[in-house]
């Protein structure tokens, strides 16, 4: 393909740019944000390029990208199509000059959908003195960086309402990874 289409897509149904792609002969590559292993993601993304490949009736390539690669916006020049959340979607289109997204993620989550993205906040099964946000002031809160929305924005933003900011009213460890934070 001589000219190549670069979308960014704030989801997983990306079905509603088929047609755009009818002219394509060569493939696409698919990237979405490698947030937890390397097997775990492919396990749940290389479905969706199998599935995308027989709709659209071409190759769609899976690419995994780093976080870093959305930081800096280079993701952009290496993807016919990209999922990512919200937050990368605006580093992106700051950097890139993407105008809009094309889908976004409706989930189905105990048989309804939803389209909401959100942070989990847990400890451990012996803490019983953590039961609420104010709690965790003067805690040690772990995330794996802060450009994750639901692992760090989402719930900083939570906590602001209630008047503790973060690093000045708790301790924040950047462990790197969704995974690294559940053992931290």
């Amino acid at each position: 393909m001589s000219k190549r289409w670069r979308y960014l897509l704030w989801g997983s149904y990306c079905l509603l740019c088929a047609p755009i792609f009818s002219h394509a002969q060569s493939g696409l590559t698919l990237g979405v944000t490698q947030f937890r292993p390397l097997p775990i993601m492919l396990e749940q993304y290389q479905p969706l390029a199998e599935y995308l490949s027989a709709e659209l009736g071409i190759p769609v390539e899976l690419h995994l990208l780093e976080r870093e690669e959305l930081v800096t916006g280079s993701a952009i020049h290496h993807v016919d199509l990209l999922l990512t959340n919200p937050f990368h979607y605006q580093v992106l289109r700051h950097h890139s000059g993407l105008t809009s997204a094309l889908a976004t993620v409706a989930t189905l989550e105990q048989g309804h959908a939803t389209s909401s993205l959100g942070g989990v906040i847990f400890t451990t099964a012996d803490r019983d003195d953590l039961n609420t946000l104010s709690d965790l002031r003067g805690q040690r809160v772990a995330t794996p960086g802060e450009s994750f929305l639901a692992a760090y924005q989402a719930p900083a933003y939570e906590l602001l309402t209630i008047g503790i900011r973060l690093h000045a009213d708790t301790q924040v460890l950047v462990v790197g990874s969704h995974d690294d934070v559940i053992t931290a």
